[in-house]
């Protein structure tokens, strides 16, 4: 199977759930309980939610968020709906390059920073070179957000049966 962006628009709960790793009673509790905001694309027959590529950035991130930090579903609701436009610009991007646009230009802020983890403090959004000259502060959490992105392309493959030696490498 060749690849090609339109076969990451457009999915069912299933693949998607399958290839971030998250059930899809838990993905409806996040969007029902704490306000996750995914695309409101229906299908035109049964108008059961459909999923893209960006909706599966954002439930790999409260994957992260949830499971490996113990963030509160809540708290990582929130800083992943604070995500959604920059999600959204990397997912356009990896399509973009995955149809040939080699000159496809990423968002120029990726790094999602928590400064406080208690919900008092809201995400922030920074380019690497600026993380760099900021150096390390005490208790803030850098989320790489293309790697993020790029983790949930790698999982919709394997589960749409496309090899991800398919995908381009970051460095092209």
């Amino acid at each position: 199977m060749s690849l090609h962006a339109s076969m990451f628009q457009n999915l069912r709960a299933g693949p998607v759930m399958a290839g971030v790793g998250v059930n899809s009673s838990t993905v409806r509790a996040w969007i029902r309980n704490n306000g996750l905001k995914l695309s409101d694309d229906r299908g035109a027959l049964d108008k059961r939610p459909l999923y893209d590529l960006a909706d599966a950035g954002r439930l790999y991130l409260m994957r992260i968020l949830t499971t490996r930090l113990g963030m509160p579903a809540q708290l990582a609701a929130d800083a992943t709906n604070a995500a959604t436009l920059i999600i959204e610009g990397l997912a356009a991007w990896q399509k973009l390059r995955m149809d040939g646009g080699e000159s496809a230009v990423a968002p120029d802020q990726w790094i999602m920073v928590l400064g406080g983890l208690d919900g008092t403090s809201a995400p922030s959004f920074y380019t690497a070179d600026v993380v760099k000259e900021r150096g390390f502060v005490i208790a803030e959490v850098f989320v790489d957000l293309r790697a993020v992105v790029r983790m949930a392309l790698e999982g919709l493959c394997n589960v749409l049966g496309v090899s991800v030696f398919d995908l381009p490498r970051e460095d092209d």
